[in-house]
């Protein structure tokens, strides 16, 4: 009977969840989701195309008939003519190479988004949008599903629990408003969600053929629908190794210690050729400045060991592919490689409120070409540089200036620009507060060039490394495909900037991509309309504790810990995509919305089942019954009341129709 309950409970509330999510799908216009433009283009472009090409039908795309025509090319590809796989000149050219050089990491969620546009081949692009929504909104009714899978397989006696989670999960808006678009999140989302259902079955029933195909399955499905699902793999190890007796599992545990060491010993996938603090700069496409290569370092330095070699075209790392969607020698991959505009490195924003409307002195070594115009020393806030370009000597020469800092700096980078005629090499570049000779070249007290002596004054280097002779740890055998850990671990090494941004983003993404999870992303509530959300967090996390307590020597404390790490692994991603950029300062907050999106699961049951635990028997129904019922409402206010409002704005932010000029 509770079963049968239970079940119909389930069921009103997918209705509900469908209900909202096709009513959103039907009036937000294509291009409003997270990423939707591309995503969109590469589902109907290259996925159904392929499919419809390799069963010798006609995939052209029409862009006459299109509601983006040109627009979704230009967005999309960078291109002033169409590719040859979306031009109806050329029916003959199939798109599935393009499709596997492109989505090859997410084949598995485009392939499923494009199923319904490449059986119907739909000529508007609203309706195939429409069609690549409904699938992907699929996903996201089985997220809501999984919930409930995962919550009755560890907690079989707890049917208002399961209930609860799954109507936290499905009214989610964070999971709404991306599931309600094509978007590849939600497909990694949802393989995570039943790689957690197939890992909660074998650890509460054991092990079985089925369950074991199941979750063989479902990993399979992580590893195809985008790499952010890839952490699926440790997670599984992690289910499994507590699945298992506790001797066996300390053997398990020593044996993959030790094949990790010897892989380590192997392999050496660590060295130090990457200079301390410096990266690429992208001047067209500044949030990708790359950290600095070791090819950039060369032996004719002016002192020390090494200088910094300042190139056009040093954007070489086959990313443009993956992030402009490029095909070898397209017009987009060298307007790419031309934005590299040599070397920067970005002062910390604590150091550049103590610069604002003070002398600083900056300057260094620099070797280019004889009659090269040079633009140095350059030390540039948010609006730009003005140094004067000044034609190269062909030797090692020093050259400072000294300048006032703007009183409305934000930011300040030492930027080295290469020679418009070739490359420069920089070597003990510096930044001193102060007034100094720009004659008189400063001495150093050491190789790193923190400190010395400039015509007799002692100062402070405000550059970090500014000799180049600091190195970090590089990561050999990456990319690792889109995770990049290179670019989080020198996130990290560069402390000295991003600590504060850490310290100051963290509080925020906390409120922003959990509270905020429940009052959307395009837009949604404000931070005084979700204190009620905080207020049943907090509530549940105080339950969450409680129910910890009153469990402790029971399989139930092994499954909420369980669940717990899970959210930990799952938000850890967080920080391993987060957009860690030398010249960004909001590092979490992207990262969080889209890669946060699978730990809505596991972070809904331990939500509904702290809310539940601090609340008598007798509570229980009503108040789940109005938490439920509050997130509806929600849902149906932020569609109706914030999120058209915003779509509809003729004005450019579209927030001022929200919030005013201001």
């Amino acid at each position: 009977m509770q079963n049968r309950i239970a079940l119909r409970a389930l069921t009103l509330l997918l209705v509900a969840q469908a209900a909202i999510a096709l009513l959103r799908i039907a009036i937000v216009p294509l291009g409003f989701g997270v990423d939707e433009y591309w995503q969109f283009g590469v589902t109907r472009l290259m996925a159904a195309g392929c499919m419809r090409h390799a069963v010798g039908l006609p995939h052209a795309y029409n862009e006459q008939q299109s509601a983006l025509g040109q627009a979704i090319r230009d967005t999309l590809l960078g291109r002033q003519v169409p590719p040859p796989y979306a031009d109806p000149a050329h029916p003959e050219v199939s798109p599935c190479a393009y499709f596997w050089l492109h989505a090859k990491r997410g084949v598995a969620y485009y392939t499923w988004a494009a199923l319904p546009i490449a059986v119907v081949n739909p000529v508007s692009d609203q309706l195939a949008s429409f069609m690549s929504r409904t699938a992907t909104l699929l996903l996201g009714l089985l997220m809501t599903v999984a919930t409930y899978g995962i919550t009755h397989e560890l907690f079989p006696k707890r049917k208002l629990w399961a209930i609860g989670a799954a109507a936290l999960t499905g009214f989610n808006q964070q999971l709404a408003d991306l599931s309600t678009g094509t978007n590849a999140d939600v497909g990694a989302a949802c393989a995570l969600g039943m790689l957690l259902w197939a890992l909660a079955s074998i650890h509460a029933r054991g092990w079985s053929a089925t369950r074991g195909v199941a979750a063989a399955l479902a990993l399979l499905a992580c590893f195809t629908t985008k790499t952010s699902a890839w952490i699926g793999a440790p997670l599984a190890a992690i289910w499994l190794l507590a699945a298992l007796p506790a001797a066996l599992r300390r053997r398990a545990l020593l044996s993959a210690l030790a094949a990790v060491g010897v892989a380590m010993l192997a392999l050496q996938p660590v060295d130090l050729l990457a200079p301390a603090h410096w990266f690429i700069n992208n001047g067209a496409l500044v949030l990708r400045h790359r950290p600095l290569r070791s090819p950039q370092l060369t032996t004719s330095a002016h002192s020390g060991a090494v200088g910094m070699l300042a190139t056009r075209n040093d954007n070489a790392e086959g990313l443009v592919r993956d992030d402009l969607m490029c095909a070898p020698d397209d017009l987009c991959e060298r307007l790419y490689n031309d934005s590299a505009d040599g070397i920067v490195q970005y002062l910390p924003e604590s150091t550049v409120r103590q610069l604002r409307g003070k002398l600083v002195t900056v300057g260094g070594w620099v070797r280019a070409p004889r009659g090269a115009a040079l633009k140095f020393p350059a030390l540039e806030d948010q609006l730009g540089s003005t140094s004067a370009e000044l034609p190269a000597t062909g030797e090692w020469e020093f050259r400072a200036r000294s300048m006032r800092i703007d009183p409305g700096a934000e930011h300040l980078a030492m930027v080295l620009h290469p020679g418009l005629a070739g490359n420069a090499v920089y070597d003990e570049l510096v930044v001193a507060p102060g007034e100094f000779n720009p004659l008189v070249p400063p001495q150093f007290n050491s190789a790193a060039a923190t400190s010395g002596s400039w015509d007799g004054v002692q100062f402070t280097n405000l550059l970090r490394n500014g000799s180049a002779e600091q190195r970090w740890p590089r990561i050999r055998f990456v990319r690792l495909q889109a995770y990049e850990p290179n670019q989080m671990l020198w996130g990290l090494l560069s402390w000295q900037r991003t600590s504060q941004v850490y310290l100051a983003e963290l509080p925020a993404w906390i409120f922003s991509m959990y509270w905020s999870s429940f009052g959307g992303t395009q837009p949604g509530l404000t931070r005084l309309q979700l204190l009620p959300f905080a207020g049943l967090t907090l509530l549940a996390l105080a339950g969450l504790l409680l129910a910890l307590w009153r469990t402790r020597g029971t399989p139930e404390r092994k499954h909420l810990l369980l669940l717990v790490g899970t959210c930990a692994v799952l938000w850890g991603v967080v920080f391993i995509r987060a957009d860690v950029w030398p010249n960004r300062t909001q590092l979490l907050t992207f990262a969080g919305a889209r890669y946060g999106l699978p730990a809505t699961m596991p972070a809904s049951i331990l939500l509904a089942g702290g809310l539940l635990a601090i609340l008598g028997r007798k509570q229980r129904r009503l108040v789940l019954a109005g938490v439920i019922v509050m997130l509806f409402i929600a849902s149906t206010y932020i569609l109706m009341r914030v999120q058209l409002p915003f779509i509809a704005c003729p004005l450019e932010p579209k927030t001022q129709c929200m919030y005013g000029p201001a």
